[in-house]
């Protein structure tokens, strides 16, 4: 997609939980969400802890990662 179009399409924020458990069983949220027929007209921005970001960094399902550091 064309960095002008995908400028254009919606945002879609997924905050996902702080526990590693937790975020791994989310993922099949966003397996539902790109299946969808309007997965093309959202981009999707993952919220995830800076441990967990691993996880994600090459999912090709995401546009962009917002990491947050953990709490001491």
């Amino acid at each position: 997609m064309s960095a002008s179009r995908k400028k254009f399409r919606k945002k879609l924020l997924i905050v996902m939980p702080n526990w590693l458990g937790d975020t791994v069983m989310a993922t099949s949220f966003l397996e539902l969400i790109n299946n969808s027929q309007k997965a093309k007209e959202y981009s999707i921005h993952i919220a995830i802890r800076d441990s967990w970001a691993d996880l994600f960094k090459n999912d090709s399902r995401i546009d962009d990662l917002l990491l947050y550091k953990d709490r001491d």
